[in-house]
This record gives structure tokens, sequence and C-alpha cells, in this order.
């Protein structure tokens, strides 16, 4: 089994509340990062209000690239997606579409997700949550 981070964790990483070493001595697996993951943090550093805050964030983004493994979206992730995004639009208790591409990454393979949106990711069936505490 692995533990893919979700982008508060690894937001809190960046601005300095822990580390990699931490969140990766934190599980007992290999941990991973999502595609949807990357896109989110690049974002963030498009919106950097500044040039300084803008290669800092792309530094830390990067280097992350090289530190853990990326996790792409394949038919199994499409499939588990499509059935997330139906159960929760039926009992009208969706989840932002990120996080269910998230949810639906953990799921198809088998990952915990390490989070501290509780709230959000427990509304779908069959995921384990891996709590995270971001101060």
């Amino acid at each position: 089994m692995g533990t893919l981070i979700d982008t508060n964790v690894l937001v809190a990483a960046e601005r300095g509340s822990t580390d990699l070493e931490t969140i990766a001595k934190t599980y007992d697996d290999d941990v991973y990062i999502s595609v949807i993951t990357v896109s989110e943090m690049l974002h963030g550093m498009h919106r950097a209000t500044s040039r300084p805050i803008r290669e800092r964030r792309s530094r830390f983004i990067f280097g992350l690239l090289d530190l853990i493994p990326l996790v792409t979206i394949d038919l199994e992730v499409a499939r588990e997606h499509a059935r997330i995004w139906a159960t929760l639009a039926e009992k009208g208790n969706m989840i932002g579409m990120n996080d269910a591409w998230l949810a639906a990454t953990c799921i198809a393979n088998g990952f915990a997700i390490a989070t501290s949106n509780i709230r959000e990711f427990e509304r779908v069936p069959k995921l384990q949550i891996a709590a995270w505490s971001v101060t």
C-alpha cells in the first residue's frame, strides 16, 4: 500500500510548518504525489504576487518531483472518478472535483490519502484517510 500526499500537506511543507522528511517518515509505506496536486501547486506558483515567491514555489515544486514519485491518471482512475462523482452527486454530497480525482487515484491504486481535509474526503466510500495535522 502507498500514501498519496494531499496538496494541503505539501503547502504546509512549502510554508515551513513541516518538512518533506517528516512527511515521508510518518508513513510506513511509500508516498506519492498526484498530477492533480502538481497542477494545484503550479496554479499557486503562477498566482504568486512577486517573482521571488514564484521562484521559491517553483523550486519547491520541482524539488518535490525529484523526491516523490508522480502518479498519473489512467483508465482505472477515470473509472473510479466517474463512480465517485455519480455516487456523491446522487446523494447531493459532492466534494471538489480535484479532491474527487485524488480520491479516485487512491482507491484505484490502493493508496490512503494523507490530508488535513478530513471532512471533504470522509464523504468518499472506500477511501482510506491518513489524517494529517497541518499547523
